[in-house]
Formats: structure tokens, C-alpha cells, sequence
């Protein structure tokens, strides 16, 4: 993806989690396994051209 969007995804997070500290929710973490599994889903939407959602996307949300 490269060094600008690897930036944004960093800013992103801390950006949300200033918004978070506000309301007293506890920070999030940045998961690479998930992104890389997101990535991976989304580029095999691409290639297919469709739209789906994974059988496990709210499982991994869920329990991870």
C-alpha cells in the first residue's frame, strides 16, 4: 500500500482514540493480522468484481 497510507492508518487510529478518550472507552490496538486477512478479502472481491461479506467477519471482529 505504501509509506503514505501506512501514515493515515496510524493517524486514523490515534485520531479515534483522542475521540475515545473523551468518553472514557479504552484505546484500540492496531491488528495486522485482521488488516492482512481484510486485505486479502477485499482484493479477491476486486478480482471477482462483487461485493460479499465473509462468512467470518463478524466472528473475527468478535473474538479477536
Amino acid at each position: 500500500m505504501g509509506k503514505d497510507f501506512s501514515l493515515f492508518k496510524k493517524e486514523f487510529l490515534h485520531t479515534h482514540n483522542a475521540y475515545r478518550a473523551q468518553h472514557g472507552a479504552p484505546p484500540l490496538t492496531f491488528n495486522t493480522e485482521l488488516d492482512d486477512a481484510a486485505q486479502k478479502w477485499a482484493n479477491q472481491m476486486l478480482a471477482k468484481k462483487k461485493l460479499e461479506t465473509h462468512r467470518y467477519a463478524f466472528s473475527w471482529a468478535w473474538f479477536k
